[in-house]
């Protein structure tokens, strides 16, 4: 949820060039808004890491971590 993203956004901070980082709480069913959101920011990476507890597991196994929660 919002806790685990913050807290996810708080230690990139330490290691990621200000302003560089956008955590963003999206549907990704949500065709449009993911459209919009890619156009806003043109990001260069995505973590999806929606209802997984231990996000470091999704972030090794980066194939099967968006298709187990949609």
């Amino acid at each position: 949820g919002e806790n685990s993203i913050y807290l996810i956004h708080q230690e990139l901070r330490s290691i990621v060039p200000e302003g560089t980082l956008v955590p963003i709480i999206a549907d990704i069913r949500d065709k449009n808004q993911l459209d919009q959101i890619f156009t806003d920011y043109e990001p260069d990476v995505v973590f999806h890491a929606a209802a997984h507890k231990h996000v470091p597991l999704m972030e090794i196994q980066p194939i099967a971590a968006p298709t187990s929660r949609i």
